[in-house]
């Protein structure tokens, strides 16, 4: 072992402060996306339960990165391994393939050592990101289906639902192979907003959710 890291100088190769510099630029890179995600984003999936992949996602790109970057044995051996990783859930709307993408972007900057590239792109995204959200429902609104789904695991929180203030705007409750699904008739723009934060905040759950 001493042999091979002597023949690769696998220790002395990678400049650690380089690295620390990029793990922090990488980081708050990343607060300040979530943080414009949660607040503009105009998605109809649980915001807070995607944002909380971000930090791990940027993360594991820089290392990625790093390491790869002088070897193409290792390279082509990220190729075979990512091959056999399938995911479960995959990216459902554009603004969450967005985010993930100006993640990445910013993390290979810094893991390519082109710390002022990605610092750049960074303040670039904060200027030109939009700052006008789209409400789900719109004020002049009529009634609408609010669809919200969750895992089966949290069936035992049904009996609450049935008894908060917003059970008379539930129309059914049915189940699938993996989740539990509501519908609720909602009327304005408050009542959406009332019933997610009842979700979100007193119960605690992930959710996704829907409009139509």
């Amino acid at each position: 072992m001493d042999e091979i890291l002597l023949q690769e100088d696998f220790v002395t190769e990678v400049n650690y402060l380089r690295v620390l510099i990029a793990v922090v630029i990488s980081l708050i890179s990343t607060y300040i996306i979530e943080k414009n995600y949660l607040k503009y984003s105009n998605s109809r999936e649980n915001k807070i339960y995607f944002t909380r992949n971000l930090y791990p996602f940027s993360l594991a790109m820089l290392l990625i990165v790093i390491t790869i970057k002088s070897s193409l044995a290792l390279s082509l051996g990220l190729v075979g391994a990512l091959s056999i990783i399938r995911f479960r859930t995959a990216v459902k709307e554009p603004e969450q393939l967005t985010t993930l993408l100006i993640i990445m972007a910013i993390s290979v900057s810094l893991a390519a050592e082109k710390e002022l590239l990605g610092i750049m792109f960074l303040f670039i995204y904060i200027i030109f990101y939009p700052r006008k959200k789209v409400d789900a429902i719109s004020a002049n609104s009529t009634n609408q289906i609010l669809q919200v789904s969750f895992l089966k695991d949290d069936k035992s929180i049904i009996s609450k639902i049935m008894i908060n203030d917003f059970s008379d705007k539930i129309n059914r409750v049915y189940k699938t192979k993996e989740k539990i699904i509501i519908e609720y008739t909602v009327t304005d723009k408050a009542l959406f907003e009332d019933i997610l934060n009842y979700f979100n905040n007193n119960l605690k759950i992930d959710i996704d959710f829907e409009i139509f």
